[in-house]
Order: structure tokens, then C-alpha cells, then sequence
């Protein structure tokens, strides 16, 4: 007994570290990204941005509780358990997650966001001359860029087999190129494509909560319904003999669940479907979305079967074994 009452306590502590930690890195990451974007060559950058930190916190924290489900399954899976506790456990802190504290994270953030962009340093920064900078297939230096934001330079267009050189002035320049102010830090920490893929597609889906929970609670909770799936990926945590392959197959779950929450949200996915069962459903459930929450719930119900029948098919095992 004391040992589950052990697992459960170290499953406790193990998402609280997650929580404040993920959200500590989340939020520095964010922090230095954001600071990169108006970097410019030639000028410093500064060591730490109070507001850009704070702003990083909210963004940050929905999305690292969210995917604190996936760390507490790789911790059960690490550390098998017996007893029904420890599942207890992840089952309390599963749903508290998406019903007490990511709801009170948006709270906050709804109540100082406006304070925040006040106090964030809306002034642009312009580009500095003295450097070669490459804009599809012509290369620009600029010799000066006024207050203005007006720049004289020298412009090297390439074509197949040579290239022009010609010279400008006074020349509007862009506050922003693809997001950073300068085409040269971009090209040097710029997002790899697949990570670039993946922020955009977690940025979709915190955008998406944030909407639901400003419509009120009913919509939330339509869209908290992610967590009854959430939960059921708890049964896949002894698919496999191996740990590793009981790891990927929870990851590959949840990712799959919040994909397909995101585009019930989205018009990628087959509304005709989705507006058909949700226009004869709302008159009996008054929910924004009850498609989805069928569909979580089913999984849920699925996943939550076949992870009992794997769990009783594990004990049996164990018997034989320890009969033999």
C-alpha cells in the first residue's frame, strides 16, 4: 500500500514540476524568440524583457497543462502500478486541469492583457545599412536608412547566367519580413519548417480554447470535452511489452485528439456531417459543439475498454507467471 500511496505522491509532484517548469522554459523561449524577431544586425539585444516574459507565461501555461497528460501517462508507463491510485490520480488531476486551472490561467490573462500590450514597446526599429541582404534572387545594401525608415542603397539582381547592379533612393522599407525585422535574423533563427508546424498548430488550438471560454462556460466545457479522451489515453499505457512502442502509440493518440478537435473547429473537416448531428442534437444537448463531444466521448469509452481489458489481461499474466 505504501508503495502506490508513493506512486500517486510522486505522480503529483511530477506534474506540479511540469506545470512550473514547462511553463518557466515556455516562457524564456517565447522571451528570446520574440526579442530575436526585432533584432537587427549590428545592434544588441536585450538580456530580458519583463512584458514579453509575462505575455510568454500565458500563452504558455494552457498549452503546457494540456500536454501534461502525455507526461503523466509516460510516467505511469515508467512506473507500473498495481493499484488503481495512481490512476485515481491522473484522473483528479486530468480534469481539474481543463476545468478549474486552465480556465482560471485565461481569466488572468483576459483581465491584465490589456495592461500588457500598453506596457509593451510598440516603437519600430529600423533596419541598419552597412550590410548585404538577399530578398528572392536580388541582394540589397544599404548605404543609409533615414528615421523614416528610407533607405539609398546599391541592389545586385541575379538571373540565369549574370546579374545587374543599379542603385535606389529613397526607398520605403517594411517594418516587418515574415514576422522579423530583419531579413538576416531570420535566416539565422528562423523556425525549422516541422517546428514552425507544430507552434502554429498549438498557437491554432490555444486561439480555438481561448475563443470557446470567452463564449462562456457551456462552450468551454463542450471544448474541455478533449480531456475525457485525454483520460483514456491512460488505458494505452500497456499496449506493448515494450515501454518504448506503449510511448508512441500514447503520443500518436494525443496528438490525433487534439488534431481532430482542432479541425471540428475548423472548416477542413466534413461539415456536412458535423452540421447535420449537431443541428439535431442541440435541440436535446445545449452545448456548442455535441458532434464533438461524441466523438470524445467514444473515444474515451473506446480506448477506456481496451485499456481495462489490457489491464486484466496484464494481471493474469503476472499470475501465471508468478504460479510457473
Amino acid at each position: 500500500m505504501k508503495t502506490y500511496v508513493a506512486t500517486a505522491l510522486k505522480l503529483l509532484l511530477s506534474y506540479l514540476l511540469i506545470i512550473v517548469l514547462g511553463t518557466l522554459l515556455g516562457a524564456v523561449l517565447y522571451m528570446i524568440y520574440s526579442l530575436c524577431t526585432t533584432l537587427v544586425a549590428g545592434q544588441g539585444i536585450a538580456s530580458f524583457e519583463p512584458v514579453v516574459f509575462v505575455r510568454g507565461i500565458f500563452l504558455c501555461a494552457p498549452i503546457v497543462m494540456m500536454a501534461s497528460s502525455l507526461f503523466m501517462v509516460i510516467y505511469l508507463i515508467c512506473h507500473p502500478s498495481h493499484s488503481w491510485l495512481p490512476l485515481s490520480v491522473y484522473a483528479v488531476l486530468c480534469f481539474v486541469t481543463w476545468l478549474v486551472f486552465i480556465p482560471l490561467v485565461f481569466s488572468a490573462w483576459f483581465s491584465v492583457s490589456a495592461g500588457v500590450e500598453q506596457a509593451e514597446d510598440k516603437k519600430s526599429v529600423l533596419l541598419s545599412p552597412g550590410y548585404f541582404r538577399n530578398e528572392g534572387r536580388s541582394l540589397f545594401f544599404y548605404t543609409r536608412v533615414t528615421e523614416d525608415n528610407v533607405a539609398d542603397g546599391v541592389c545586385i539582381t541575379f538571373d540565369k547566367s549574370s546579374g545587374e547592379l543599379s542603385t535606389f533612393s529613397s526607398v520605403e522599407l517594411p517594418y516587418s519580413d515574415r514576422g522579423f525585422t530583419d531579413s538576416l535574423i531570420r535566416e539565422s533563427v528562423g523556425m525549422p519548417r516541422l517546428v514552425f508546424v507544430l507552434t502554429a498548430g498549438f498557437t491554432t488550438v490555444l486561439h480555438i480554447a481561448q475563443t470557446e471560454y470567452a463564449k462562456g462556460y457551456l462552450s468551454w466545457l463542450c471544448f474541455s470535452s478533449m480531456a475525457l479522451a485525454f483520460f483514456a489515453a491512460a488505458g494505452l499505457r500497456h499496449v506493448s511489452k515494450w515501454r518504448l512502442v506503449s510511448l508512441i502509440f500514447v503520443g500518436y493518440y494525443l496528438f490525433g485528439v487534439i488534431i481532430f478537435n482542432g479541425l471540428c473547429y475548423s472548416d477542413f473537416i466534413v461539415t456536412s456531417v458535423q452540421d447535420a448531428v449537431n443541428g439535431i442534437l442541440k435541440n436535446y444537448i445545449h452545448v456548442g459543439n455535441p458532434f464533438l463531444v461524441i466523438c470524445n466521448l467514444l473515444l474515451a469509452v473506446i480506448f477506456a475498454v481496451i485499456g481495462l481489458v489490457l489491464d486484466v489481461h496484464r494481471k493474469a499474466e503476472l499470475k501465471e507467471k508468478g504460479a510457473d
